[in-house]
């Protein structure tokens, strides 16, 4: 079993969630159930109801399993989990995986290149990629922001 590694998009607009996460699910080849405090919610519903601006204040966390995730080419992870979390008003979206020491760097300069991607169509703040946590300077990739 590999390391434990994660990226991260924060401050992503609340009208631009929905799309993030999608871009997410269109490359996963399964898409399991979206929970948030293991009850499980549909995401079009929730985006709905949860991002309107009375509501976005309220601290959330969204959980989600997507198996067979593609990167592009070779680059691919049997599961990724997703996060969208929601913190005095600001959401994060997250995405967590295990990798083996060899696949690393590809792995990341492609997750590098969709979350800038996503960034740029989305005008979230910064990304960064590296070891959990992705917060210690010392075991983080990348960061653009």
């Amino acid at each position: 079993m590999g390391d434990a590694y994660e990226v991260v998009m924060e401050d992503v607009p609340h009208d631009c969630v929905l799309m993030v996460v999608s871009e997410l699910h269109g490359l996963a080849g399964s898409v399991f159930p979206l929970e948030i405090d293991g009850i499980v919610v549909d995401l079009h519903a929730w985006s709905h109801s949860a991002l309107r601006s009375e509501e976005r204040q309220r601290n959330f966390c969204l959980i989600q399993r997507l198996g067979d995730f593609s990167l592009g080419g070779s680059a691919r992870l049997k599961v990724l989990l997703l996060r969208v979390i929601g913190f005095n008003g600001a959401i994060d979206v997250e995405v967590s995986f295990d990798a083996e020491p060899s696949d690393v760097q590809m792995l990341m300069q492609e997750f590098q290149t969709l979350f800038f991607c996503l960034k740029r169509c989305s005008g979230a703040g910064a990304i960064c990629g590296g070891m959990e946590p992705v917060a210690d300077s010392a075991t983080r990739i990348f960061m653009h922001g």
